[in-house]
């Protein structure tokens, strides 16, 4: 089955806010889910979601978190700043993205 990218972009937002309703998502794990969901049909990558991500925050529908750097080898530390492509499958010392309390209604 063949999407086309009008439906694709226009299911974008009240796909990451349902999937969002359901917990706190780093962006690799929300990537994951929509492919589950979908059965495969819709293949995002970071260059979709993020935008995405990003104006949902800035319109206050979502809100984002730093998580705790992890530490990256003898005596070095991962910068804890990390979204996007390079972020850890497990979303350690990502950005985790929630629905705030009282943003749905």
């Amino acid at each position: 089955m063949d999407l086309g990218k009008d439906l694709v972009a226009a299911s974008a937002t009240p796909l990451v806010l349902a999937i969002l309703a359901e917990g706190e998502r780093y962006g690799y794990a929300i990537i994951k889910r929509v492919t589950e969901l979908s059965g495969g049909h819709l293949q995002w990558t970071d260059g979709m979601l993020y935008p995405v991500l990003h104006r949902l925050e800035r319109h206050g529908y979502i809100a984002a978190k730093w998580g705790a750097a992890e530490t990256a080898g003898a005596g070095t530390t991962a910068s804890p700043k990390r979204d996007g492509p390079s972020s850890r499958p497990n979303g350690s010392g990502g950005r985790s993205w929630t629905i705030p309390c009282g943003a749905s209604g």
